[in-house]
């Protein structure tokens, strides 16, 4: 069964400003849901290649590239499955997602842009990660 996704894209200027007049939704068709539980999107993150990253809850990680016209929902990063509530996109190669659950929280890496990560864990849920400057980040848990 394929979902359809309704998503409102607007463009924010560094000085605040909407690009453009009005906003538009736009819609994909974007993969076989493979179970019944819905995904919870909670973040996104757009790489500089154009790839398109979101991630979500049960350990939801899904991906649009600009070749493809749908949305596909990729492997779980380290086979390790949690809640995902943040990504970053540092590079096109460099991406990190923050996460847990009852058990703890983690940040997971990838120095390849997905095809491998690491993760470390932590006692607590990692809310959100941000980069702050040059290759610094922070992490929130």
């Amino acid at each position: 069964m394929k979902k359809m996704m309704s998503l409102m894209i607007l463009v924010i200027l560094s000085n605040g400003n909407l690009l453009g007049q009005e906003a538009q939704d736009v819609q994909f068709t974007y993969w076989e849901n493979p179970g019944t539980q819905d995904p919870g999107l909670s973040s996104i993150a757009i790489q500089p290649n154009g790839n398109i990253n979101m991630v979500g809850a049960n350990g939801t990680w899904i991906l649009k590239t600009p070749e493809s016209d749908h949305f596909v929902l990729q492997d779980t990063p380290a086979n390790v499955h949690t809640h995902y509530n943040s990504i970053i996109a540092a590079s096109d190669l460099l991406m990190f997602i923050a996460g847990g659950s009852s058990f703890g929280g983690k940040i997971f890496k990838t120095e390849n842009g997905g095809n491998e990560w690491t993760y470390q864990s932590f006692d607590n849920i990692i809310y959100s990660i941000v980069k702050m400057a040059d290759s610094n980040y922070i992490a929130v848990g």
